[in-house]
């Protein structure tokens, strides 16, 4: 599977491409709000609510009395759709302030308790994603219009193996450590996940989100249900509005460990998220129709340095050595299309071959079959990667 990630002619994407950076961008720092948020809602169950009531007020020595759970529980369960986002943002002290007007209670207590409530719910809030984004299109012009400067920047071509972009073997991150935490697992390989796209949002069960005994149904689930219980959040972070469909998106994520485990905040750092990929994935670029000869030139001293770089690398870790290509972006004459155009194509030693021979075409072919050499310590055997 080949996948394209497009980029603007900056110093920004040449260093990334120098050094082989692959940087995963939080929710804050994507161009769509929605994007990567989850929804979920508080049960209108008013048992989730009085055991919500309980386990706050008594095991957290709040203890207000005398308190009427019975009653509170059913004045919270008859508010439809509570959000948990906006839960632990204030709603629930606001919430609990009206009821206790409207039962006659002590509203700074009431009020206290609600408070305690979102802090206790913050805790356990769904874990936040980080992404890295590629696209399954080449030729979507309005692709090379939004994120690749109006076609003046250039599309990085990359080769999945295993459905994954891996971390460049000597540079490989097997942790983070977010704030102090003792430490995060990464994966060696990144998998690429396929982004699906919907206009209406899906909304979970939030008592999946807290300690067993708020979903005590989930007690009588197979453990395939229970497994798709817990995909449904890597969903959330896989699913854009409708009107992203033109991004044909694939994506790379990590998470945040949860909150609940470490009792710590885990978000991480922008330099927990900066990770390197094997350069060997780099199969191709194409360059924008409106790129510069100048960055077109700077691009190709960069790849020529990182290819040379790499296939001097000691055998010591397996190693693909796919053929490589260079394409240029051509605005179409008398329609309103982007071509691309094959310019260069390199062998598996990098190589150019030139000319029209029989060897090229078969290196072409060799390109887009996913032809590799595979090497492994001193011996290299032919392998194709889909």
């Amino acid at each position: 599977m080949l996948l394209y990630r497009y980029r603007s002619p900056s110093e920004l994407s040449f260093k990334e491409l120098l050094y082989n950076e692959l940087y995963f961008a939080s929710q804050n720092e994507l161009n769509d709000p929605f994007d990567g948020q989850s929804y979920y809602q508080l049960s209108q169950s008013p048992d989730f609510w009085e055991r919500l009531l309980r386990e706050v007020n008594e095991k957290r020595a709040l203890l207000i009395r005398p308190l009427p759970y019975a009653d509170i529980a059913k004045e919270l369960s008859a508010i439809p759709s509570i959000d948990y986002n906006m839960a632990i943002s204030g709603t629930i002290s606001k919430l609990m302030e009206l009821i206790a007007a409207k039962l006659n209670l002590q509203q700074i207590g009431l009020v206290s308790l609600g408070i305690a409530i979102e802090e206790y719910l913050a805790y356990y809030q769904p874990t936040k994603g980080y992404f890295v984004s590629f696209s399954s299109a080449e030729k979507d012009p309005l692709l090379w219009a939004h994120y690749a400067n109006q076609h003046c920047g250039y599309s990085l071509i990359f080769r999945a193996i295993d459905g994954a972009l891996h971390q460049h073997p000597t540079r490989i991150k097997t942790n983070v450590h977010p704030r102090g935490y003792a430490g995060q697992s990464i994966p060696a390989q990144f998998k690429f996940h396929k982004v699906d796209y919907k206009t209406e949002s899906d909304h979970q069960d939030a008592s999946m989100l807290l300690p067993g005994h708020f979903s005590p149904w989930l007690n009588d689930l197979t453990e395939q249900e229970r497994i798709a219980h817990h995909h449904r959040h890597l969903k959330f972070l896989l699913t854009k509005h409708s009107s992203w469909k033109y991004e044909k998106e694939y994506r790379l994520v990590i998470h945040e460990s949860p909150r609940w485990l470490t009792g710590l905040d885990t978000e991480l750092k922008p330099l927990d998220r900066l990770f390197y990929y094997d350069p060997m994935q780099l199969v191709g670029i194409i360059f924008g129709a409106r790129m510069s000869q100048e960055h077109i030139q700077r691009i190709k001293d960069i790849v020529e340095y990182i290819k040379r770089e790499v296939l001097a690398r000691p055998g010591d870790t397996p190693k693909y050595m796919f053929p490589f290509a260079y394409f240029r972006s051509e605005l179409g004459a008398g329609k309103r299309e982007t071509n691309i155009r094959l310019t260069d194509i390199y062998n598996t030693a990098f190589d150019l071959v030139e000319g029209s021979s029989s060897q090229k075409q078969t290196t072409i072919d060799r390109w887009y079959s996913g032809h590799a050499l595979l090497q492994e310590g001193s011996s290299c055997k032919p392998v194709t990667i889909k």
